[in-house]
C-alpha cells in the first residue's frame, strides 16, 4: 500500500532534484561562457595562435587547462543531476501507477 508519506517524499525528491539540476546547469553554462570569453580575448591579444582551427583549439586547451577541466567537471555534474531528476520522476510515476492500481483493485 502506498502511503501519503511516500507520495509526499517522492514529490519532494523531484523538487529537490529539479533545483539541484538547475543549479548545476547554471554553473556549467556560466563556466562555459567565461571560458569562451577568455579564449576569444586570448585569441584577440595573440596568446592563442595557430595555423588552423585545430591548432588554435589545442593552444587554448594548454593555456586554459584548469578552466576547461572545470567546465568538463561541471558538465558531468549537470548530466548526473539530470539523470537523478529523471530517476526521481520515474519513481514518482511508479508510485502514482501503483496507487492507481490499488484504487482500481478496491473497486
Amino acid at each position: 500500500m502506498i502511503t501519503e508519506l511516500e507520495m509526499k517524499q517522492a514529490y519532494e525528491n523531484v523538487l529537490t532534484a529539479t533545483a539541484l539540476m538547475q543549479t548545476a546547469g547554471f554553473e556549467y553554462e556560466l563556466a562555459k561562457e567565461k571560458l569562451e570569453v577568455e579564449v576569444l580575448k586570448a585569441t584577440a591579444d595573440g596568446r592563442v595562435v595557430g595555423s588552423n582551427d585545430g591548432a588554435r583549439k589545442a593552444a587554448a586547451l594548454v593555456l586554459f587547462e584548469k578552466q576547461y577541466t572545470l567546465k568538463d567537471e561541471l558538465e558531468a555534474l549537470y548530466k548526473t543531476k539530470s539523470n537523478e531528476l529523471a530517476l526521481a520522476k520515474i519513481h514518482l510515476d511508479c508510485l502514482r501507477d501503483c496507487l492507481r492500481i490499488e484504487e482500481l483493485a478496491k473497486g
